[in-house]
């Protein structure tokens, strides 16, 4: 229809390197790949999205940025986000850039998932263990790269194979990176300023509880400006920002998990639904409920 036709034609201009949004439609499709040598200026702080993210560097320099860590990216690196993660990536200065990113549902990877092979176990194991990057080198940078070049090139075709060679290679890659991952070493991240990680963590320990920065200063034994100017300087985004992110993220988590919504505001420490409300509207461009039908409809589609 128009609108497939559209979606296609947004990522056709994201493959000749003019960066599109097209996240919006990920729910629908499923899974989409882009292929950009350009970064998207949208994105300039901390976010998350409702999909999980595999972002490979193919050529030159990025910094990514998740929660208070910062790694340094180079070629071979992939990057796992999942929907929960709150990131950013910045391009350092370097004109020969090139990076694959490959948006998918969670319920797009459970097709590939069997009685015995359970291929969304990485995106479990990046959440629990919150090491984001894996390192490929040598054949297995290679490999990898084909099987996401041979995605790349079909991933529109209506010729007769097609359709099943995407499915054979995308699933050859979730098996690639789910045997990889455990093989390889954590990638270095930059040092960590403690003041941030522990305010992060304090941060995820309360995040459905009501808390403001003096309870977190308590914790940490410095004073409420300290914290707030250490953050916002490590990070890029204020302590405020930072905390409402989290709680919208719980809140859209416990919205799938079919919490009731006149019950989610308090276990995201809110003090009225109102105020939740607002909040959830001024993140998302839409309200609560709207996103639960929203969610609910795309899942039985």
């Amino acid at each position: 229809g128009n609108k497939w036709d559209e979606i296609i034609s947004q990522i056709k201009k994201i493959n000749n390197n003019i960066e599109i949004p097209f996240s919006q439609s990920i729910g629908e499709i499923g899974c989409l790949i882009g292929v950009t040598k350009s970064l998207y200026e949208g994105y300039k702080e901390l976010h998350h999205h409702n999909f999980n993210e595999l972002l490979y560097i193919k050529k030159g320099t990025f910094k990514f940025k998740v929660d208070e860590k910062k790694y340094n990216l180079e070629a071979g690196d992939l990057v796992i986000v999942t929907p929960s993660t709150l990131h950013v990536l910045e391009q350092t200065p370097n004109i020969n850039c090139e990076k694959i990113v490959i948006n998918v549902s969670d319920e797009y990877i459970s097709k590939f998932c069997t009685d015995f092979t359970n291929v969304k176990k990485v995106f479990e194991k990046v959440t629990e263990t919150k090491n984001y990057c894996i390192r490929f080198r040598n054949q297995h940078k290679h490999r990898l790269e084909k099987y996401l070049n041979n995605l790349i090139e079909v991933q529109f075709s209506q010729k007769f194979g097609d359709d099943i060679f995407f499915y054979i290679n995308f699933m050859q890659m979730l098996l690639l990176i789910n045997a990889h991952y455990d093989q390889v070493p954590e990638i270095n991240i930059e040092s960590e300023n403690i003041i941030v990680t522990k305010t992060v963590e304090f941060i995820n320990n309360n995040i459905s509880k009501q808390f403001n920065i003096d309870d977190i200063a308590n914790y940490l034994n410095v004073s409420p400006s300290t914290i707030s100017h250490t953050f916002k300087s490590q990070t890029g985004i204020s302590l405020y920002k930072f905390i409402l992110k989290k709680r919208m993220i719980l809140a859209k988590t416990l919205i799938r998990q079919k919490v009731v919504l006149n019950e989610i505001y308090s276990l995201c420490g809110f003090n009225d639904y109102t105020s939740f409300f607002r909040a959830f509207k001024n993140e998302f461009n839409m309200t609560p409920k709207e996103f639960q039908t929203t969610y609910f409809k795309t899942i039985k589609e």
